[in-house]
């Protein structure tokens, strides 16, 4: 969130305002409509009421991990069912090196998800610092 452009408050007021203006919305209670968000707060830090707007709808982010300091935060924003998630700070030479060896998804037993760092715990997770 760009804090010299709006306070927390206001986009969370102006995304408020917005979404009820969508003119094609309601059709599908959002579930039709993609959000972007940038990675770290994700739609937690610009639209805070998310979950009373657009629970439905899918996010495009680069991290998914469960981590930002609002002690408020009960669940993840990033919900695999329907959000994509793209690698951050990769070149498309290296996308397309990872998509040319990874297996189908029905080949893999685990699918994870590589921060970059360790991250403290959000503190809906406890209070253990990350490995």
């Amino acid at each position: 969130l760009n804090l010299k452009t709006f306070s927390e408050e206001e986009s969370n007021d102006l995304f408020r305002s917005l979404v009820p203006k969508l003119s094609h919305f309601r059709r599908s209670g959002g579930r039709d409509h993609v959000f972007v968000w940038g990675g770290g707060f994700a739609v937690d830090g610009p639209f805070r009421d998310w979950h009373a707007f657009i629970p439905d709808s899918i996010f495009l982010m680069t991290e998914t991990e469960f981590w930002n300091p609002y002690k408020w935060q009960g669940k993840p924003n990033f919900m695999y069912a329907k959000d994509i998630v793209l690698p951050g700070r990769i070149s498309v030479k290296e996308a397309m090196q990872h998509d040319k060896l990874a297996g189908s998804f029905e080949q893999r037993q685990f699918t994870g998800d590589f921060v970059g760092w360790n991250r403290p715990l959000h503190a809906a997770q406890g209070t253990a610092e990350s490995p």
